[in-house]
């Protein structure tokens, strides 16, 4: 089975929905309903790995409390390996408000707590015992977490997976070392390189840009309706979405990537698996919530050899 190393963030999620659009400040505007689910980027990922048959092990860190009680007996009940786990005594789990529009969109604010304790000290006897296809990080960790699991990466020639979100100011992509693949949403793309994605030539002007600026083997975009764009250095290519009437794609980027590194490590065909990644994709942001929503890969592959035949 093959195996991937996720380092990063778990959060508890509130999420709120049916709001009609982002409010002013000093302004309140009402929503139509709300729940609490689980998440995180790195939890997420980690989930959407594991329901893609995938042997996941995560690193991270919960508060001692009983959101962070609750979510690694939620964890250990889908088999994730949670052995390197850290329980921070006088931290608070992360937590995240996420505020889901009608048109399924989303915007959120997010507490770290426990998430800035995330421990890499023994990463490379991990790495070691686990010999992982990839180590998967994201940036909802400190900024000097991230150096130390990239130079551990670059050191032991592990794969490194930086899937480039959220914005995190004051990040050097270069401080990362070797990238296999970085795939930041328009937004953190936008953050990151200053372009603002208005047309197809501002999307490869993107994708450019965060090559320059980074030693990434391939630029993978999430764009959303757009679809995806690869760019290897030479050339890039427009892959498009598939049409759905979503509800929540809080969760969406996390599928993304995940189902992407699935069908890859089958295949080795990166065309295939950004096809793959994004009928997945859209099968995540028909339903509400975030590790919730996210399909099995019997549910993608069902659905996925129909629509072939």
């Amino acid at each position: 089975m093959k195996k991937i190393v996720v380092i990063g963030s778990i959060n508890i999620d509130l999420f709120i929905y049916g709001i009609e659009r982002i409010p002013r400040l000093n302004e309140a505007v009402l929503g139509e309903s709300y729940e609490y689910g689980y998440g995180g980027k790195a939890a997420n990922q980690a989930i959407a790995l594991n329901k893609m048959d995938i042997k996941t092990y995560l690193i991270g860190s919960v508060g001692k409390d009983e959101y962070g009680s609750n979510y690694l007996n939620y964890l250990d009940g889908l088999n994730i390996n949670t052995d390197h786990l850290k329980v921070v005594e006088k931290e608070k789990t992360g937590t995240a408000v996420i505020n889901i529009m009608n048109n399924g969109e989303y915007f959120s604010t997010t507490i770290p707590g426990a998430n800035h304790y995330v421990d890499v000290s023994e990463l490379e006897k991990i790495i070691t015992e686990i010999n992982p296809d990839f180590v998967l990080i994201q940036f909802e960790i400190l900024k000097e977490t991230i150096y130390s699991i990239a130079e551990i990466c670059n050191s032991m020639n592990v794969k490194l997976v930086v899937d480039a979100g959220p914005p995190l100011p004051g990040l050097d992509l270069n401080k990362l070392g070797k990238i296999f693949i970085l795939s930041p949403n328009q937004s953190e793309a936008e953050f990151l390189t200053g372009i603002k994605i208005e047309s197809e030539q501002s999307i490869y002007e993107t994708a450019l840009t965060l090559y320059e600026n980074s030693n990434s083997e391939y630029i993978l975009l999430k764009l959303g309706e757009q679809g995806s764009y690869l760019y290897d250095g030479q050339k890039g290519e427009l892959f498009p979405s598939y049409k759905v009437n979503a509800v929540d794609t809080t969760a969406a980027g996390d599928t993304f990537i995940a189902s992407f590194l699935k069908r890859y490590l089958e295949t080795q065909d990166i065309p295939k698996s950004i096809d793959f990644a994004s009928y997945a994709s859209s099968i995540c942001v028909t339903k509400k919530g975030a590790a919730e929503s996210i399909p099995s890969y019997k549910e993608v592959m069902d659905g996925y050899q129909k629509m072939e035949e």
